[in-house]
């Protein structure tokens, strides 16, 4: 990177800037990869500073560098950040120098916060520390270093690790990012970034298709365990989670427990003879190997496919990365496992192409921003799950124009489906030997007459105690006076735009437009809207008032 940057980090030991009782600050100044300027200082308040505090912040107040204020390094800091691109990891942070300083910094600035969260869109939480960690940054070998040298130092090379990345992009990801950038502060970073790429790779070609994963025909990894000597009989069940048996020698620290080896034994006989079967157990329990060893065996026993059913996405994702994992290295034979979802929860690449060549639909800063991170995740994401999203500013907004969850969606006729993410989830989950869902889905299968799920023939609901309250969402209806009030005043409301309001306007045009309509007595007719509205809402509010005095407060 050719421009020079200037890494800033402000510490405090409270939360009111140059309020708080202490503050430390530190800069480098570099430029072509090697610092040219640095420097630190603790700016002590007139109060001083408790001994707690000096711990906490690691802070010594008798250092040389300590001064009372930054304005008595106002001419240095001046210099030191004059025609340099600013950094920092929440550049916002800025502000507090520039009050302090008296001063307004004119040069762009550059938020690690914001490009990690675009250039690295599947991160858990863009906390410095965790995200320099993640990205494999390497801590500088000086034990003497300050806090805010420290950050300074780490918010430069996750700069860094984002210029890296950015640099592997082709130039149809810049060329869509144009239309997107707007006003934000870091599109510097990101033109810089295509300046370099078409310096270093003149030769790298602009695709003008989506740029997605890479994605293989083969959903599930091929096993080598032999499956010829399968464990056919329910003893081997219950062995597994006995003294001794396979848990026990491959999972160190596993210990039996008479709950789970009685939990395992009921669920394999209820799977294996068709009869149902209620388990209550208590935490620590290990009910998740306790079904699930059972559900794989059986499945792979009777060839059937075996659904299991929790309360939420979390404990869906939560079976699959932590558990089946475990399982695949354990078991001695062949699984698929798989985990289906709403299609609301997976990216329609109709709708996104409609996004990217709509830019004006996006007004919002924030979910431009999200949509940058959607840009990177498609190129790296097999499944196209908003789960595996950081949940960055602007995403939840941004998603219902990218979800494909939509009512006229054809996955047969739609241009996309050789690519579609929903039609992938639902080949895996038609090719799994156990599909882990939510409680929702599963009475959403319910309600369509078994048209969401592939066919089955074992259930397992884990969670069973919640299921109750997702019946009533989905095999009931819901009604709340709000609603009612939206439909009616779409109809008729005394001040504002309504259907009667906007036919009232044009009843005159209409009846030129169209002459043979009897226009008089449908206008005519239209007059009772007002009454009948207003009665309506009387009578709802009356109905409301009764069922809070009946049942409580909440309507």
């Amino acid at each position: 990177m050719d421009k020079e940057i200037v890494v800033f980090d402000i510490g405090t030991t409270g939360f009111e800037g140059f309020q708080s009782e202490s503050i430390e600050f530190s800069a480098l100044r570099i430029q072509n990869g090697l610092i040219q300027e640095s420097c630190h200082y603790l700016i002590k308040s007139k109060q001083g500073m408790a001994s707690k505090t000096i711990i906490a912040s690691g802070i010594n107040e008798e250092e040389p560098n300590t001064i009372s204020s930054l304005i008595e390094c106002r001419e240095q800091l001046v210099h030191l950040f004059a025609d340099a691109v600013i950094v920092a990891h929440d550049v916002s942070t800025l502000s507090i120098l520039e009050k302090e300083l008296e001063v307004r910094f004119q040069q762009p600035r550059w938020d690690t916060v914001e490009l990690a969260r675009i250039f690295f869109p599947t991160m858990h939480h863009y906390q410095l520390s965790y995200l320099a960690q993640k990205l494999g940054v390497p801590l500088k070998d000086d034990a003497e270093l300050h806090p805010t040298e420290n950050n300074a130092w780490l918010t430069w090379k996750v700069l860094e690790e984002c210029w890296k990345k950015g640099l592997g992009f082709d130039l149809s990801f810049y060329d869509q990012t144009k239309s997107f950038l707007g006003g934000w502060s870091g599109r510097g970073f990101i033109e810089e970034l295509y300046k370099e790429i078409t310096r270093r790779f003149p030769d790298r070609p602009i695709r003008t298709d989506l740029v997605l994963a890479p994605f293989s025909e083969g959903l599930f990894v091929s096993g080598s365990k032999q499956t010829a000597n399968f464990p056919d009989s329910i003893d081997w069940v219950v062995k597994s989670f006995s003294p001794g048996g396979i848990l026990e020698q491959n999972l160190p620290g596993y210990e039996s427990r008479t709950g789970q080896v009685k939990m395992a034994k009921l669920i394999a006989e209820g799977l294996t003879s068709s009869h149902h079967v209620v388990v209550e157990a208590g935490t620590g329990t290990g009910k998740s190997f306790a079904y699930l060893i059972p559900c794989l065996w059986s499945a792979k026993k009777l060839g059937q496919k075996v659904v299991v059913a929790t309360h939420t996405i979390p404990l869906q994702e939560q079976l699959l990365k932590k558990d089946i994992p475990v399982l695949e290295a354990v078991l001695p034979f062949v699984f698929q496992a798989s985990v289906l979802k709403g299609k609301g929860n997976y990216c329609c690449l109709k709708k996104w192409q409609g996004c990217l060549t709509n830019p004006r639909e996006i007004p919002d800063e924030d979910q431009k921003l999200a949509l940058l991170s959607v840009l990177v995740w498609l190129r790296e994401t097999l499944a196209g799950d908003i789960q595996e999203l950081s949940k960055v500013p602007g995403l939840m907004q941004l998603w219902p124009n990218l979800n494909a969850d939509v009512e006229t969606c054809i996955p047969g006729r739609c241009s996309k489906s050789g690519i579609c993410f929903w039609l992938r989830a639902r080949k895996k989950a038609d090719e799994a030997d156990v599909l882990i869902v939510n409680h929702s889905l599963l009475f959403s299968d319910l309600k369509t007459d078994y048209n969401v799920l592939p066919e089955y023939h074992r259930l397992v609901i884990d969670e069973a105690h919640q299921i109750y309250q997702t019946a009533l969402q989905h095999l009931g209806s819901e009604m709340s006076l709000e609603q009612v009030t939206r439909v009616i005043e779409t109809i008729y409301r005394q001040a504002g735009p309504s259907f009667y309001s906007t036919m009232k306007q044009r009843i005159g045009s209409l009846n030129q437009i169209v002459p043979a309509v009897p226009w008089e007595i449908f206008s005519a007719r239209m007059e009772v809207i007002p009454e009948l509205s207003r009665s309506i809402l009387v009578q709802t509010n009356e109905f409301f008032e009764l069922l809070a005095m009946i049942l409580g407060t909440e309507r």
